[in-house]
């Protein structure tokens, strides 16, 4: 028993000889929700310092674009073959370096909905949990398309258009803006000079999408869901019925 949640850990292993709850366990409890806590704390810190670092990357690559853009429409500035072919490559890095992160931001997601789902059995208030009421998925069921697209409710589909084309227009712009430095490029040098960079630049999207279908869009290892073995969210956190 943890709070009046009854786990079966705690099933197997009564407290004391009448089968009550001791001082020591009691004690033991607090600590472990104290610990939760700060997990959880560290978890919601964490991510706040990444999405500061991924905001900071998006306003430093769209403030490149439309600086670089300006100097190749301004005819008093003349900029070489070599100068345009390197253009989208500062583009590719900062958007591969920013797929990393949106990553590591994921994993620390799912741990922050690991330790909630603890504390909210604790706590009895699974179906508020569950419905996207509190919590993290709170928030999620506004922001994050895969929980959105979960979500019941009329306008899903559009909440997840909404949701999603921050990301995909971010990326898209990258791309249009690789197209159009190649075709500067082709109208300055040549046929062959822009097809060899936008052969190159073809690659590099190419893995940088790779990278985001693998990073971002697959599952997470299943050893990532298995932290905490007696939590009953394991099974059905994603399934609001479940819990309802």
């Amino acid at each position: 028993m943890l709070l009046g949640v009854t786990t079966g850990q705690d099933a197997a292993e009564p407290s004391g000889a009448s089968g009550r709850r001791t001082a020591e366990d009691v004690g033991s409890a607090s600590e472990r929700i104290s610990a939760l806590g700060q997990l959880l704390a560290a978890d919601n810190a964490g991510t706040a310092v990444v999405l500061q670092v991924t905001v900071n990357l998006t306003v430093a690559s769209l403030t490149y674009l439309s600086a670089t853009l300006i100097v190749l429409n301004n005819s008093a500035f003349e900029v070489n073959g070599v100068l345009l072919a390197v253009l989208p490559a500062p583009v590719l890095m900062l958007q591969l370096y920013q797929v990393v992160l949106a990553s590591g931001v994921r994993r620390r997601v799912e741990s922050t909905r690991e330790i909630e789902a603890r504390l909210v059995d604790i706590a009895g208030l699974a179906e508020e949990y569950a419905a996207y009421r509190i919590g993290s998925r709170a928030t999620e069921s506004a922001t994050d398309p895969d929980v959105v697209r979960r979500v019941p409710g009329p306008g899903r589909r559009l909440a997840v258009v909404a949701a999603g084309l921050p990301y995909a227009g971010f990326y898209l712009l990258g791309l249009v803006y690789t197209g159009y430095v190649a075709w500067q490029l082709f109208d300055k040098e040549g046929l062959w000079p822009s097809l060899a960079v936008a052969i190159a630049y073809g690659l590099a999207w190419a893995f940088l999408v790779a990278v985001t279908l693998l990073r971002l869009l697959a599952p997470l290892p299943t050893h990532s869901r298995a932290s905490y073995p007696d939590t009953a969210f394991h099974e059905t956190r994603d399934s609001p019925s479940s819990l309802a």
